[in-house]
């Protein structure tokens, strides 16, 4: 191996730990009687990120202000995670962090909502199954107070539970369509989901005060007419079975 190749080599180990801490290097650093090698990587591996949250608190002075320095140290270092530093300028490190606040905190926005919402008590499927033939064509449906429905162009929700699990969160990504997702809480438990853009509609139209009638009519936009009634149906039961609808009424 050429000195060029193992230079470079050392060179991608040592940019992986700093981006990645949890990778490990150790085996890379000179034996040292005073320190060991966990020791001063570690101290480097701080040292780099401290100079990330200085030239990011030079950006946005105002919002280290107003988050503390041990809130905005732990932002830094969960946008830090996500958007790696790659530029050899640090002035353009901070690019992306109105994107990152704005992705999470609307995520999390709807999970404050959906866990703050009055506890209502949910219908069963026995409650749907008692319904009237003759009354399923007017039916229409009263969901659940902490039901949110967003349409996402990101990767939101994959990003919150690789932060909120301490984890290396995937790059962010925008689409230009969006995502369908659900928010909600069950039994004290907050839940997500994405959706399919015709279960999304449904729900809209139902939450719309919609019928059931009217909503397989316009389902047919997604499926042949023979379909509708079972996949309108299987939309209504997985609903009442997640905890999502309160009333149903013909």
């Amino acid at each position: 191996m050429s000195k060029v190749t193992e230079l470079a080599g050392l060179q991608a180990a040592v940019q992986g730990f700093l981006l990645d801490p949890a990778r490990s290097i150790e085996h890379l650093i000179a034996a040292n009687a005073r320190i060991a090698p966990a020791i001063q990587v570690g101290v480097y591996a701080e040292a780099y990120r401290a100079r990330l949250v200085e030239a990011l608190d030079a950006d946005f002075s105002g919002l280290h202000t107003y988050l503390g320095d041990a809130e905005f140290q732990r932002l830094v270092h969960a946008y830090l995670t996500a958007h790696p530093s790659r530029n050899f300028s640090l002035r353009w490190f901070g690019a992306e962090l109105a994107a990152f606040l704005a992705v999470i905190a609307r995520f999390e926005w709807a999970q404050c909502h959906a866990f703050d919402a009055p506890d209502v008590i949910a219908i069963d499927s026995a409650r749907l199954a008692a319904i009237p033939l003759e009354h399923w064509l007017g039916l229409r449906l009263q969901f659940h107070p902490s039901l949110v429905r967003l349409d996402l162009h990101t990767n939101a929700p994959a990003l919150w539970l690789a932060l909120n699990a301490e984890q290396v969160p995937p790059a962010l990504e925008y689409a230009d369509q969006p995502q369908p997702w659900l928010v909600w809480r069950h039994e004290l438990k907050i839940l997500f989901r994405a959706l399919t853009d015709a279960e999304a509609f449904g729900l809209d139209q139902f939450r719309a005060s919609a019928t059931f009638s009217a909503v397989c009519e316009r389902l047919c936009d997604w499926f042949t007419p023979e379909e509708v009634p079972a996949r309108a149906a299987g939309y209504l039961r997985y609903w009442v079975d997640a905890g999502l609808v309160i009333e149903a009424h013909g």
